[in-house]
């Protein structure tokens, strides 16, 4: 499901950004692709690998 959103998404982005933003064209609309790599990024970086493991070890024992 994430990989249909972001295939929505992202080319969404590159054509909306440029018409909206005055003054803005294709570079404009790779940063905004940027900020959300970086934010995704972020994300994944708060995620406790640890606990997912754990969690995931005692879902197989049940």
């Amino acid at each position: 499901m994430v990989g249909k959103f972001a295939s929505i998404l992202g080319p969404l982005l590159m054509a909306l950004v440029p018409v909206m933003v005055a003054g803005a064209n294709e570079r404009d609309a790779i940063l905004v692709l940027i900020l959300l790599f970086v934010g995704g990024g972020l994300l994944l970086f708060r995620v406790d690998t640890r606990a997912g493991i754990e969690a995931a070890r005692q879902l197989e024992q049940e």
